[in-house]
C-alpha cells in the first residue's frame, strides 16, 4: 500500500532531527575525550615520561572512540528509525482513518462517521466533523424535499393551468361562435331575445370559473389573508343549510339535519362556508328524487352522507383534482365546472383541518367527514 505523503514527512522529520541530535552528540564526545588529561595521584613524573615513552595515550583513545562511536551511530541510528517509522505510523493513523471516512462522506453515504477515540485533538475533531456531516446531511435532505415539492407544485400548477385553459376555451370559443353568427345573422341566430341571453349566462360561468380559479391560486400560494375568529359550530351550520334545504325540497330530496352541541371553532368563516357549501351542493345535486341527504354534527365531527352515486377506485382519488367531473365526457349537465371538490380541499389544506370521503361500510351512500379541532 503506498504510503500518504504526510506519513513520509512526518518519518523523515522526525528520523532527521533524532539523527542530527545523534549526530552532535557523537562529534562532541569525539572533540572533547581526546583533550582529556588523565592524570593518577599515585604516579610519579618518571612513571609517566615512561608510560609516556612507550604509548601514546591519545592515538589509543582516538582509535577506540572511532570503533565505539561508528558502533554506537549505526545502533543508534537503527533505534532512531524504527522509533520514527512507529511514531509516524501512529500520528498519522487517525488522519488516515479520517481521510477513509470523508471519501464516505463526499459520496453522502447515510452511515457514515468517524470513530476516533485518542482523547486528544484528533478525537475533537472527529466529533466536530461528524456533527457536521449530519448537520450538511440534514441540510441536503431538507433540501431535496424541497425542490422534489417544489417540482411537484410546479407541475401542479402547469396541469392546472393546461386545464383551466382547455375549460376556458369552451364557453370563450362556444359565446365568439353565437354572437358572430348573430352578426352575420344567420339563420336562428336572428332571434336576438334568444341568443344574447345565452352569450350572457356564458359570460356569467366563464366569469365565475376565473374568479375560481384565482381564489384557489392565491390559497395555493399562500396569498390570501386567513381571517380567524371564533364561531359557534351549531350556528354557523344552521345559517348555511337553509338555503340547501330550499334546493332539496324543490328537487324532491329528504334532507335531514341533527346538530347537536355547542363546540366552538377557530376559522375563517367565508372560507370555511364556500367549503362547506360546495359539498352540500353536491350532496344535493347528486341525490336522485325520492332519496336522502344526512346532515349531523356531533363530538367534532360534522357528517354529510348522500344516496347518489357510490364513488370508489380510481374515480374517487381523480376527483379532488381541478376540471374532475363524474362524467368523463366533461359535461355540464349538473351544471358544475370540475372545480367544487378541488377548491374544497383547498380551503381545507388553507384552513389545516382534516377531512375524509368515501363510502359507507354498512349503507348505500357516500360520507363526507370534516374534522373540526376543540379550540
Amino acid at each position: 500500500m503506498k504510503k500518504s505523503s504526510i506519513f513520509k514527512r512526518t518519518f523523515c522529520y522526525s528520523f532527521l532531527i533524532m539523527l542530527l541530535v545523534i549526530l552532535v552528540a557523537h562529534g562532541l564526545i569525539w572533540l572533547i575525550v581526546p583533550r582529556v588529561c588523565i592524570v593518577t595521584e599515585e604516579s610519579s613524573t618518571e612513571y609517566m615520561m615512561v608510560v609516556g615513552a612507550e604509548f601514546d595515550t591519545e592515538e589509543i583513545i582516538e582509535l577506540s572512540l572511532l570503533k565505539g562511536l561508528i558502533f554506537s551511530f549505526v545502533c543508534c541510528s537503527l533505534f532512531v528509525f524504527i522509533v520514527s517509522y512507529y511514531w509516524a505510523r501512529i500520528t498519522v493513523k487517525p488522519i488516515k482513518e479520517m481521510v477513509g471516512i470523508t471519501k464516505k462522506m463526499a459520496s453522502l453515504e447515510p452511515d457514515a462517521a468517524c470513530d476516533i477515540r485518542t482523547n486528544d485533538e484528533f478525537e475533537q475533531l472527529s466529533d466536530n466533523l461528524n456533527s457536521l456531516y449530519k448537520k450538511l446531511f440534514y441540510t441536503i435532505e431538507q433540501l431535496r424535499q424541497q425542490i422534489e415539492t417544489t417540482a411537484e407544485a410546479e407541475k401542479t400548477k402547469i396541469d392546472f393551468l393546461y386545464a383551466a385553459s382547455h375549460e376556458l376555451k369552451t364557453p370563450i370559443t362556444a359565446c365568439n361562435a353565437i354572437l358572430e353568427n348573430m352578426i352575420l345573422k344567420v339563420g336562428k341566430y336572428n332571434d336576438y331575445d334568444r341568443y344574447l341571453p345565452e352569450c350572457k349566462a356564458m359570460l356569467e360561468e366563464l366569469y365565475l370559473m376565473i374568479q375560481n380559479i384565482l381564489e384557489t391560486n392565491r390559497l395555493n400560494n399562500g396569498l390570501n389573508i386567513i381571517n380567524k375568529k371564533k364561531y359557534k359550530i351549531k350556528e354557523l351550520l344552521e345559517d348555511m343549510i337553509i338555503p340547501f334545504e330550499m334546493i332539496a325540497k324543490a328537487k324532491g330530496v329528504n334532507l335531514f339535519v341533527s346538530l347537536t352541541g355547542e363546540d366552538m371553532i377557530k376559522t375563517d368563516r367565508d372560507l370555511l362556508k364556500k367549503a362547506l357549501s360546495n359539498i352540500l351542493m353536491n350532496a344535493v345535486v347528486y341525490t336522485e328524487k325520492g332519496k336522502k341527504v344526512d346532515i349531523s354534527y356531533r363530538d367534532h365531527k360534522l357528517v354529510i352522507s348522500n344516496e347518489g352515486q357510490i364513488i370508489e377506485g380510481e374515480s374517487l382519488k381523480e376527483i379532488f383534482e381541478p376540471f374532475s367531473r363524474l362524467e368523463k365526457s366533461h359535461s355540464k349537465a349538473y351544471g358544475g365546472s370540475g372545480l367544487g371538490l378541488y377548491i374544497v380541499h383547498t380551503i381545507f389544506t388553507a384552513l389545516n383541518m382534516e377531512y375524509t370521503f368515501g363510502k359507507d361500510e354498512h349503507k348505500p351512500q357516500m360520507n363526507f367527514v370534516i374534522y373540526f379541532s376543540g379550540d
